[in-house]
């Protein structure tokens, strides 16, 4: 199947697996004590909305919108350097290239930074120690649903004919 949230996720995340080399990663739902000092990557991939792209009754063609969303987590006594760094590199790996975007049919876009966050200490959290930096990958990606009914407008115009309605039926 080619396209769909659970294709989305599992194609960023495998091509995020594969590309990625600098830190740990951590994606949602997953278990995960982040070390002392040891950087690590929080990945999670937001949908946004989906629509129909298309008019006609051949095919259904679904845009779904969303972004990609990493946390990059440094110990403060790094600083911002090493956190644009990381930032840089993350950019590269799902930035298009002459030879075309990098997931194939799920196209992104440029990515955007939001401000470095100081997490305070709060009581046991490992992560008061932590510097983040948090990118934005938006991207889409189009899925077409080709098995549909011969006649998908079968049942509306049986409905019309049954009725001997003299109303003309609206078909989109």
């Amino acid at each position: 199947m080619n396209g769909g949230y659970q294709y989305i996720a599992n194609k960023i995340q495998q091509h995020l697996v594969k590309k990625w080399t600098r830190t740990h990663i951590v994606f949602d739902n997953l278990p995960y004590t982040p070390t002392q000092n040891a950087d690590f990557l929080k990945c999670r991939i937001r949908f946004d909305h989906a629509e129909k792209t298309n008019l006609g009754v051949s095919s259904q063609h679904i845009r779904y919108h969303g972004y990609i969303m990493c946390g990059i987590f440094i110990s403060v006594d790094k600083g911002s350097p090493k956190i644009y760094e990381l930032a840089d590199r993350l950019c590269e790996i799902f930035r298009a290239s002459r030879d075309g975007y990098p997931l194939g049919d799920i196209v992104c876009y440029e990515a955007y930074l939001d401000d470095i966050v100081h997490y305070l200490p709060e009581k046991n959290a490992v992560e008061s120690v932590w510097y983040n930096k948090n990118v934005y990958i938006p991207f889409h990606c189009d899925y077409c649903i080709t098995q549909l009914p011969a006649d998908p407008q079968a049942p509306i115009l049986k409905f019309f004919e049954e009725n001997n309605s003299q109303l003309i039926p609206l078909i989109f």
